[in-house]
């Protein structure tokens, strides 16, 4: 690690001081990568299709590809640090699946990636994305299903008609070494037909002791100009992904007075695991997408993607047994899953005026189902021992773990369809609204088979949803907006630790009222949105550990984000969420009436800036920072995860030779080192990460 640092920095320094004495070889770039960000003024309204920025009546980020660069990000919660509406909840090195997952608005959100459902157990490799956008808030209409607290879609690389090449590699999470290959480009003279083509390789052990990571991943993509109006496009992907050494997962039972115990106890750099445990994945997924102009009003736009995953995991959960930092740990093995997933739309734009009032309407049919095969026999669970947090022991396999069969004789299977109409009204240049209509239809069939899964089986849900909004310019840099709308929420499914693991609770309608103000003037942008989320409460409940819905979960806060330029050299970008939250109307448990749902900050922020020397305008330097209000760890309010932040810091070069751009970069996340908890969800609680060096070369042939 020392080794490598010490080599790029010196690159870093040569090509540093060749730009003041080589100025006939080396050409330096002007680096404002902030500045470059908020130039993104458009982006997806679900499948109204793509809206300027201030014209959108929700809260919404766009985290393109130039910062999650700069911040050296290797996954989706360092990509999204400066956006405070987002809370990471699972960390892949410290979740016992190797899965990445986020909080918005205090809820789990939806995933989609080109604004189609992602169910291959994995995010997409941020390598491959063009930018990450986030729509918060309850927005069903919009993507026919989402979650109560917003939906993270993430927008591949697409084929271009210009030639471009690049070539990456660095060390990141320890010493995980990566390269990646981005080309694309026309293939024809003609330029009809254009390629997209992103390797990605990374291997190596990361921060934890003990814990090895390997990664490859092969995304292709053509574009064809069928005609001068329309474009047809092939996607195709495929990731292998395997994590050797699962961190370990703890539980707590403030109940039985065994309480959270302090950070301090532990080192996020020890593998409180064994390193035969395991997390593997492979997915493959093939994608078709076709767009085409039919005349001055009609345009049709229809995407389809399908998928297989394969995956299996092994990891250890432990539970403290006293005070004094001592726990029993248990295995849990897993037979493999399969899971195939399809998802698709077919949707016609019309565009035309009555009276003056311009209209955008969109109509048709948005869909996914998703079936998923379990492994035939259940996981099991052993006692691996009793140890304490200051001398972990790793212990041989024991080999009563039973060699799992593949025989699949358990399944689930999803349906969402949605058939919705929706309406861009642009009354004039002052006033516009949004009005639609969605049917939404939700369904599931499964069986238990030699499961030990409870609950229904079979059942569906129908529900005819509204949504409306208002939006005045009284100047055209300014918006102000109001919306409402209700969504069909899909039941949760009780978690490991639930004495009902696995069972789908019934699905449940949810509303939204938001209001808010965005401005965006040259390089200056801010947005103020104030938000209210009825939805149903779920829960493991304390008092016979069984996940259920219970009462209403009452969401309400503001949240601000602002980005700007000042004098060419200074960029900012930064946001704040303040909220109160709290569960009404609970009929089954008293206990939780009023109480803040479990896993959910109060409060956060984030914030990035980036200097440019006015007299060396190849470098720049950056500084950030993170804060996460303090969590519950359970239904009752009786302990809470202590409140934390963490400091980040970055230096970049950029600079060319002989018309190639090579770009260096260094990144530093908490700086100071700090200890904290980085989440206590239903299964257990997770730590945070140490401090963290990203070091990074880029060369743009």
């Amino acid at each position: 690690m020392k080794k490598t640092f010490t080599i790029i920095l010196l690159c870093f320094y040569a090509f540093t001081l060749k730009s003041q004495n080589n100025s006939d070889t080396i050409k330096l770039q002007e680096v404002i990568i902030i500045e470059k960000s908020i130039k993104n003024d458009t982006s997806s309204f679900g499948y109204l299709g793509k809206v300027h920025l201030k014209d959108i009546p929700y809260s919404v980020q766009i985290i393109p590809e130039k910062l999650i660069e700069s911040t050296g990000a290797h996954n989706l919660l360092n990509a999204l640090k400066t956006d405070a509406s987002i809370i990471p909840t699972l960390d892949p090195n410290n979740d016992e699946r190797g899965l990445t997952n986020v909080s918005i608005r205090g809820y789990s959100p939806n995933y989609l990636l080109d604004g189609l459902t992602i169910n291959s157990y994995h995010m997409p490799l941020v390598e491959n994305v063009e930018r990450v956008e986030t729509l918060n808030g309850l927005n069903s209409f919009f993507y026919g299903f989402s979650s109560f607290g917003g939906t993270i879609n993430f927008v591949t690389k697409k084929p271009t008609t210009k030639q471009i090449a690049s070539i990456s590699a660095g060390v990141h999470s320890g010493s995980v070494y990566f390269n990646s290959i981005d080309l694309g480009g026309a293939i024809d003279k003609s330029k009809k037909l254009s390629f997209r083509f992103v390797s990605y390789i990374e291997d190596g052990d990361t921060y934890i002791k003990d814990q090895h990571q390997k990664n490859i991943s092969i995304y292709g993509s053509l574009n064809y100009n069928l005609f001068k109006n329309t474009n047809l496009r092939l996607d195709v992907s495929h990731q292998n992904n395997l994590i050797q050494g699962q961190q370990n997962v703890f539980t707590v039972n403030p109940a039985s007075n065994i309480n959270l115990p302090s950070v301090e106890l532990f080192d996020p750099t020890v593998l409180y695991g064994q390193p035969w445990t395991y997390s593997k994945l492979r997915f493959t997924q093939i994608g078709i997408n076709l767009e085409s102009k039919l005349s001055s009003v009609f345009t049709f736009r229809s995407s389809f993607k399908y998928g297989d995953a394969w995956w299996k995991y092994n990891y250890n959960v432990s539970s403290f047994t006293d005070n004094n930092g001592n726990y029993k740990t248990f295995n849990k093995d897993f037979g493999s899953n399969q899971r195939y997933y399809n998802a698709g739309y077919a949707l016609v734009d019309a565009s035309f005026k009555t009276f003056k009032i311009q209209h955008d309407v969109t109509f048709g049919y948005s869909g996914s189902n998703t079936l998923i095969h379990f492994g035939g026999n259940p996981s099991s669970s052993i006692l691996l021992g009793t140890f304490n947090v200051s001398s972990p022991e790793y212990v041989t396999m024991p080999d009563t773990i039973p060699s799992l069969s593949d025989s699949r004789t358990s399944y689930n299977r999803y349906y969402y369809h949605n058939f919705l109409i929706g309406d861009r009204i642009k009354i004039n240049k002052y006033v516009s609204a949004v009005i639609g209509l969605s049917q939404a239809i939700y369904s599931t069939k499964r069986t238990t088979g030699n499961m030990t899964q409870t609950g229904s089986a079979d059942y569906t849900q129908n529900k005819l949803v509204p949504c409306a909004s208002l939006v005045v310019k009284p100047i055209e840099q300014i918006s102000v907006y109001a919306s409402y709308v209700q969504g069909l929420g899909i039941g949760g499914i009780a978690p490991d630790a639930a004495k009902n693991a696995g069972e789908m609770l019934t699905p449940s309608v949810n509303e939204q009222v938001e209001i808010g103000i965005k401005t965006g003037i040259k390089t200056f942008n801010f947005a103020l949105a104030g938000f209210m989320i009825n939805s149903k409460n779920e829960y493991i409940d304390p008092s016979d550990s069984i996940y259920k819905q219970d009462g209403r979960e009452i969401h309400q806060g503001i949240e601000f984000s602002t980005d700007f330029v000042v004098f060419k050299t200074l960029s900012f970008r930064g946001s704040f969420t303040l909220m109160d939250v709290s569960v009404s109307k609970a009929t089954n448990n008293p206990a939780i009436e009023g109480k803040i749902p479990q896993n959910v900050p109060l409060s956060n922020a984030g914030a990035l800036i980036e200097y440019k020397l006015p007299f060396m305008k190849n470098l720049a330097f950056s500084f950030g920072g993170f804060y996460c209000d303090k969590r519950p760890i359970n239904a009752v309010n009786s302990a809470f995860i202590p409140s934390h932040y963490q400091l980040d810091a970055g230096v970049r070069c950029q600079t060319n030779i002989n018309t190639r751009t090579i770009t260096f970069n260094v990144y530093v996340s908490n700086l100071e080192n700090k200890k904290y908890y980085a989440s206590y969800t239903s299964t257990g609680l997770r730590l945070g990460t140490p401090r963290l060096f990203t070091l990074s070369a880029k060369f743009e042939l």
